[in-house]
């Protein structure tokens, strides 16, 4: 005889038995998912592909607009990263990292597009373009001046 239908344990028994089974399926308040408030936000990942970007020069600042593609819907925060040097590069490219946040839970199994920019006052003279980074070959390098 199992303690569920032991005689004399009615609904509270019932009850007892669907908690301890909701328990060792690790429901909500099982061993297996975080309590309330234990969640760690998402990080952000490298945007996988950098589809284009726009420089656009405006007394003496240069805003960077880059679009890049994600493998499905859902992704927040994109952000684009200018990277810091010790030294200038010689080749007066400015690297970029381009990130975002990806979805947590199900999502639109479908391509779609994230955007970030950055401005940067005060340009200095030595910077000729950017490149900015994706995963892999997801690379863009747009120089200054061109369209």
């Amino acid at each position: 005889m199992n303690v569920c239908s032991m005689p004399g344990n009615g609904a509270r028994g019932m009850v007892g038995c669907l908690v301890l089974l909701g328990l060792l399926m690790g429901g909500p308040l099982g061993l297996g998912t975080p309590l309330l408030g234990d969640e760690k936000p998402a990080e952000p990942v490298t945007v996988p592909k950098v589809i284009s970007a726009k420089l656009a020069l405006a007394k003496g600042s240069l805003t960077v607009t880059a679009v890049g593609e994600v493998r499905t819907a859902g992704y927040t925060k994109p952000t684009l990263t200018r990277v810091t040097y010790i030294k200038q590069p010689d080749d007066g490219i400015q690297d970029y990292t381009f990130e975002a946040v990806p979805p947590d839970g199900v999502a639109a199994q479908v391509i779609s597009e994230v955007k970030a920019s950055d401005t940067w006052e005060s340009l200095p003279d030595w910077v000729r373009g950017v490149r900015i980074h994706g995963v892999g070959e997801g690379v863009l390098v747009k120089m200054v001046g061109t369209k």
